[in-house]
């Protein structure tokens, strides 16, 4: 498969700006969400005293701990990131917006998280205010909060369970098409990398399938937003395991996909998406056989020459009769798809969807896998299947222009790309930003120890009760 063009489908820019007199009270429109706060905060403390972590009612006014680093006055402090997030406390939406992209660029492009997570705190009080007002501001918000969840790393599930109550009700109570886009990619980066609870995933996956499927609460998706709660579904199916994705990733979301791949009102970004997602599926449901292990050849050869010979019948799994139709049917569509010449698609568009749908195609015909080289400063990587390419597409979304410095300086991304990345960087470049000696992993390592102190405690009075 050739270099897919990075970021082809990525929010927009920029967002029109709203007018003072536009502007919302903070928090949002609480009555407005599809299921009140009590009720919403009640039902997840629950799954999550179950889970072993602590009920956010015990800190409802405060949704992150403050950092050892903050508590103490120690730690790496960051001047520049001090004056943004004073600057976004400001009562002129414009000056919010502004800083809310300035915040997203200084987080993607620090050289290292200290600065970030000895901040985080006060960073996401910002976000979540800056999600209550809708608009321009809250598409901007969202964005920094997909960059915020990337550069802070996993295990940050009270972060997740703070932004995560803002981020859905702008999916399924927001009125403007571009905050509900942004809501569900940052919603769905937010998940794939900071929470720890699998049940997290699978609701996200629900909450995704019925936008898709036209079910959700509150207002129906807009084609505009179609492509995104795809990418979601495919991002978050890449941890959601085999058994869901023999359940749910194949009767329910391949017709779903062919459904948006047959429409004749579907756009070439959610044809793309769709397309993308078909081949994720595949791949899950008929994963590659491994290479036997050396000392295994020799049996393996004999094994062979027996079925040749018809002395030994080799059992192959029969593929169900629904999903077997449903991928023929795949094929036949990607087929005409890629013979499309209309002319309501520019020729740009028009070579990028016969890009992507020959590569699928050729996917579900013969098993050929895809392909793409991702250059950085030392070296390339070589990402060769559907899974790795959805969330390396994800993060470049999330990232944008910083996805450059993240994939040299983040741990969260470099562990994603695993094996590749550890071929093709350095060592010593590993070691100048990972030490076990520096301050951002010790006061990581602080953090996660008091974050399982709290739910071994949760555990225990659970039991106790």
């Amino acid at each position: 498969m050739g270099k897919k063009r990075g970021g082809r489908r990525s929010e927009r820019q920029s967002s029109t700006a709203r007018s003072e007199g536009e502007k919302q009270d903070e928090g949002g429109s609480e009555s407005g969400s599809y299921i009140s706060n009590r009720t919403w905060e009640e039902e997840h403390d629950q799954l999550d005293e179950e889970n072993g972590i602590p009920p956010m009612s015990a800190g409802a006014h405060s949704p992150l701990p403050r950092s050892r680093a903050q508590r103490s006055g120690s730690g790496e402090k960051d001047d520049t990131l001090a004056d943004i997030l004073e600057a976004l406390a400001e009562k002129r939406s414009t000056t919010r917006e502004e800083q809310l992209g300035v915040l997203y660029e200084h987080m993607l492009a620090a050289p290292s998280a200290e600065g970030v997570y000895a901040a985080r705190a006060e960073i996401l009080e910002r976000l979540l205010a800056s999600l209550g007002k809708g608009g321009a501001e809250a598409v901007l918000a969202c964005r920094a909060a997909g960059a915020f969840c990337v550069v802070l790393g996993p295990d940050e599930q009270e972060v997740f369970r703070a932004l995560r109550r803002r981020l859905e009700r702008l999916v399924t109570r927001g009125e403007d098409d571009e905050a509900r886009t942004a809501a569900i990619r940052a919603l769905a980066v937010g998940c794939f990398i900071c929470s720890s609870v699998h049940h997290d995933t699978l609701e996200l996956l629900e909450l995704f399938v019925d936008l898709l499927q036209g079910t959700s609460q509150g207002e129906p998706l807009m084609d505009e937003s179609v492509p995104a709660a795809l990418e979601a579904w495919g991002l978050l199916a890449t941890t959601a395991g085999e058994e869901y994705m023999q359940e749910t990733g194949g009767p329910v979301v391949v017709p779903l996909c062919l459904e948006q791949l047959q429409g004749g009102g579907a756009g070439v970004e959610t044809r793309m998406a769709a397309a993308e997602v078909l081949a994720l599926v595949y791949e899950a449901l008929h994963p590659k056989e491994e290479e036997p292990d050396p000392e295994d050849w020799r049996a393996e050869q004999a094994r062979r020459r027996a079925v040749a010979a018809g002395e030994l019948v080799e059992e192959v799994p029969e593929e169900d009769p629904f999903m077997a139709e449903q991928w023929a049917e795949a094929v036949g569509v990607l087929g005409r798809l890629q013979a499309e010449s209309s002319k309501r698609v520019s020729k740009r568009d028009r070579k990028e969807q016969r890009s992507v749908v020959r590569d699928v195609r050729a996917f579900l015909e013969d098993g050929e896998t895809p392909e793409e080289t991702i250059s950085f400063q030392g070296g390339s990587i070589t990402v060769t299947s559907w899974e790795r390419f959805c969330q390396v597409n994800a993060l470049r979304a999330a990232c944008r222009g910083g996805f450059q410095n993240q994939l040299q300086t983040n741990a969260v991304v470099q562990e994603i790309l695993a094996e590749d990345y550890a071929a093709a960087h350095s060592a010593v470049d590993k070691k100048a930003y990972y030490a076990k000696s520096s301050s951002m992993n010790k006061e990581r390592t602080q953090h996660r120890r008091g974050a399982r102190q709290r739910r071994q405690a949760a555990q225990q009075a659970f039991l106790d009760g």
